[in-house]
Formats: C-alpha cells, sequence, structure tokens
C-alpha cells in the first residue's frame, strides 16, 4: 500500500472517530442518568421514565409544510413534545403555556431545547391556529395519524397523553425519555433539564 493510500485510510479514520465519539458519549451518559448507573445516588430525575423509550423515527411525522419530518436530520437537540390529541383542549393550552414559561426560565441554555406540538387533526381548528400564531410562533407544528400518535405515546404507565395535561421529554437521538404531568413543577423541569443540557454542551 503506498503513502498515499495510507494517509487517506488514516484520515477518513479520524473523520469517522470525530464523528462517533459524541455520539457515543451522548449514549452513554443517557443510558446512566436514566438507568442510574454510575451516577451518583443525590442525582435524580424527576420525570417518569418511559421504559423502553419509544423512538419518532418508528413513525411517520409530518411538519407544517406536509413534509416527511425526519428528527435525526435536524439539530440534535433536547425536545418537550406536547401533544395534542384531537385538538388543543384547555388543559393543552396550559402545557403550551408552562413549557413556553419553562424554556424562558433556562436563560442561556435555552438554544439546547426545542418544543415541538404534535396533533393528529389534519386541520388545525381556527381558535387554535389563532392562539399558535399570536403566542407560539416559535413552537414547531408536526401532525401525525391518530395510530402513529397511539404507537409513539400510548399505554404509557400512569400517563395518558390525550388529557392535556401529559408531555415528553425527547432526547437528541429521537428517543421518547420521559413523561410529565401537571403534576410536575416548574423547578421539576428545570431541574432535569439544567442538568442534561450542560451535560451535553449546553452550559
Amino acid at each position: 500500500m503506498s503513502d498515499a493510500n495510507t494517509k487517506v485510510n488514516s484520515s477518513k479514520l479520524e473523520l469517522w472517530l470525530i464523528l462517533l465519539i459524541p455520539t457515543v458519549g451522548l449514549l452513554i451518559f443517557t443510558f446512566m442518568y436514566f438507568s442510574g448507573f454510575g451516577v451518583p445516588q443525590t442525582t435524580t430525575n424527576n420525570g417518569d421514565l418511559i421504559q423502553p423509550p419509544r423512538s419518532i423515527e418508528a413513525v411517520t411525522v409530518y411538519d407544517a409544510d406536509s413534509n416527511e419530518f425526519v428528527y435525526n436530520a435536524n439539530a440534535h437537540k433536547w425536545t418537550i413534545l406536547i401533544p395534542a390529541a384531537g385538538g388543543c383542549n384547555k388543559s393543552c393550552e396550559s402545557t403550551l403555556y408552562f413549557t413556553r414559561q419553562m424554556h424562558t426560565a433556562l436563560g442561556k441554555q435555552m438554544n439546547g431545547l426545542r418544543r415541538f406540538y404534535l396533533t393528529d387533526e389534519q386541520t388545525i381548528a381556527p381558535a387554535t391556529e389563532s392562539l399558535l400564531a399570536a403566542e407560539y410562533a416559535k413552537l414547531e407544528r408536526f401532525f401525525t395519524s391518530t395510530e402513529e400518535m397511539n404507537q409513539l405515546l400510548g399505554n404509557v404507565e400512569g400517563v395518558d397523553y390525550r388529557d392535556g395535561k401529559t408531555y415528553f421529554l425527547v432526547d437528541p437521538m429521537g428517543f421518547v425519555m420521559m413523561s410529565y404531568t401537571d403534576q410536575h413543577g416548574l423547578k421539576d423541569l428545570l431541574s432535569d433539564l439544567k442538568f442534561l443540557l450542560k451535560q451535553s454542551g449546553e452550559s
């Protein structure tokens, strides 16, 4: 093998290592955090763990322009997923407001998080459309079928994603990891997010 080929192969190996190391590190960290393995006992999550985690990649989701959305083709960020099955009721509106306030409260870490609104309504009700446009312009909107929404978020112990009170935390790899309800306060959610974002380099 020539010196030129050796250098090319070496460069390729270095490139793969550069790409893989952050991903492997994130996977190890996520496992440790959510399993508790190797993590000090004083560090605990406040949300309710979903066992096993569900992958957004396992369902078909469309964005506001009706294009199929691929989670991992976009910026790898932690995501708050707010489901609105059958439309956004009053509880859902409260959840939207609460998660927006939480996002703002993150301060300089806020760019490490995004918020998704996921509905099974092909056409959003005019009142909800007006609310989202006026108050939640930065909220990213997505649509899926009722069946696929249920596949992704249904049968999670202790919560019902259809009640409008439940929202979820999705890791940068697209796995729905934890659920929250209106029983979780601002400090609970912020504590989890600040720790996770710090470990992800969003300090």
